[in-house]
């Protein structure tokens, strides 16, 4: 199942500022944009990045592409995180929003939508591109790897949103 991966430019940048130049804003979107290029090449997954643009008085709304990754900059008057938030709401459980702001997180999650952090995110992205990782199939496990189903003890289940998430993370 491929995800569609929404992040949240600038935060992205600000959580790795030894990956991207923050003095440079122009340069290190263009880094940032590069990286996801590489990232959208091995893991096959869509990657939107969304910036703010807000305080632009003559700016629209504008979208881009760059190397096969979508690029959003947020209309005058609205925060990335609220198109963000817009942008989980439409895509629901298909999307996976890239942000360290809590509440953009949460109301991602409470539109079905699955939350990372941006260093993890930043994490699984170096490894995707420093690897050249190919896009991987699921393994179909083979009858050594069933484990024994008889109940050996009470529960240890995480929370089926927990439980979620965890393979969200997983996919990335």
């Amino acid at each position: 199942m491929s995800l569609l991966i929404l992040v949240d430019g600038y935060n992205l940048i600000h959580a790795r500022d030894m990956l991207f130049d923050s003095g440079d804003l122009e340069q290190a979107r263009n880094t940032l944009l590069d990286w996801c290029a590489g990232y959208k090449r091995a893991k096959g997954h869509s990657v939107t990045v969304v910036f703010d643009a807000y305080k632009s008085a003559g700016m629209d709304s504008r979208r881009d592409m760059h190397k096969g990754v979508s690029v959003h900059y947020s209309p005058y008057g609205k925060s990335a995180d609220a198109l963000l938030v817009e942008m989980a709401k439409k895509f629901g459980p298909k999307a996976v929003v890239v942000t360290n702001d809590r509440d953009v997180g949460q109301k991602a999650q409470a539109h079905n939508a699955a939350w990372v952090t941006s260093s993890l995110f930043a994490d699984r992205l170096m490894e995707a591109c420093l690897d050249g990782a190919a896009p991987q199939e699921e393994a179909d496990p083979g009858p050594s790897a069933l484990r024994d189903t008889r109940k050996k003890g009470p529960g240890r289940k995480p929370k089926k949103s927990r439980r979620k998430a965890v393979r969200m993370q997983n996919k990335l």
